[in-house]
């Protein structure tokens, strides 16, 4: 079995470089990448090495950002040995993003001059930007065998990404996720339970558009596949800020504000999954 990954993307980067991680990971975030960025994922008590570690070893490409304060990143340097371990293994894949053309790869001691980097100046195209990293991913054979592990009854939970405020539903939606597994995990199956994925990806770049089991998270106005779920079904059950429609096995999650969006998730996760699961679990 092809081995799953959590994260597309894992940015390594020196602190005084954060506004360029920053603004990285709002951009992969917006079209549909989940991104994991020290600084929006780790909260207070986590126990910093461990997670950083599952991170890396989750991810399957890692972007390492390299500018003139590399030399004194002291933990950088330890992600870049870790991600370069893990490329040879074959597990992932690294990219050296370069902040100054100037200083370009003489900043770099061995391994990483080895690998063929993306350099990004100031006055750089966000888009040409995203185009090359998208290229990275898509050169990579976990990308492909990632998703040939999709069967029928895997379910899909497909985020907004029209605006960079819906990276908010991220973490509703790996929130999800995580409830769908232990769900899994509970009744023995042996397949993929879940995957988080973008519309935009979902709809225009994947083979899997007409997936039966498919929550959708987000406003018919931001996530369009919420847009084509709203137009077919029913209200499942509602509230004064959000819905929760069903047309089928597919589901749409939405408030009018993401805090809003989050409240439908949470009803939906205690009182509809563990039924829509047990159902369409249980069928031989």
């Amino acid at each position: 079995m092809a081995e799953i990954f959590k994260f597309d993307v894992f940015i390594a980067y020196a602190s005084t470089d954060a506004h360029y991680a920053k603004r990285l990971h709002a951009l992969l975030s917006a079209i549909g990448y989940s991104v994991f960025l020290d600084s929006e994922a780790l909260i207070g008590g986590d126990p910093w090495p461990d997670k950083i570690r599952q991170a890396l070893q989750g991810s399957m490409l890692t972007l390492i950002l390299i500018s003139d304060r590399i030399d004194s990143a002291y933990f950088q340097q330890e992600e870049i040995l870790e991600a370069i371990e893990l490329a040879r293994e074959r597990r992932s894949r690294v990219v050296p993003v370069y902040l100054a053309r100037k200083h370009g790869r003489s900043l770099v001691r061995h391994p990483l001059k080895q690998l063929h980097g993306i350099f990004w100046e100031e006055d750089s195209s966000l888009l040409s930007l995203a185009l090359k990293i998208e290229a990275a991913l898509k050169a990579s054979r976990r990308y492909k065998e990632w998703q040939h592990e999709i069967v029928s009854e895997t379910i899909v939970i497909v985020t907004g990404c029209h605006h960079i405020p819906e990276i908010y539903d991220r973490p509703s939606a790996y929130e999800l996720k995580a409830s769908v597994d232990y769900i899994g995990r509970s009744l023995g199956r042996s397949f993929l339970y879940s995957v988080v994925m973008g519309d935009i990806w979902f709809l225009t770049h994947s083979n899997i558009q007409d997936h039966p089991n498919v929550i959708s998270i987000g406003s018919a106005g931001i996530n369009s596949l919420s847009e084509i779920i709203v137009g077919q079904g029913d209200v499942n059950r509602k509230e004064k800020r959000w819905r929760i429609v069903r047309s089928g096995n597919r589901w749409a999650l939405f408030g009018d504000l993401a805090e809003d969006t989050y409240d439908a998730v949470s009803s939906f996760k205690d009182r509809d999954l563990p039924g829509f699961l047990g159902e369409l679990w249980s069928k031989p």
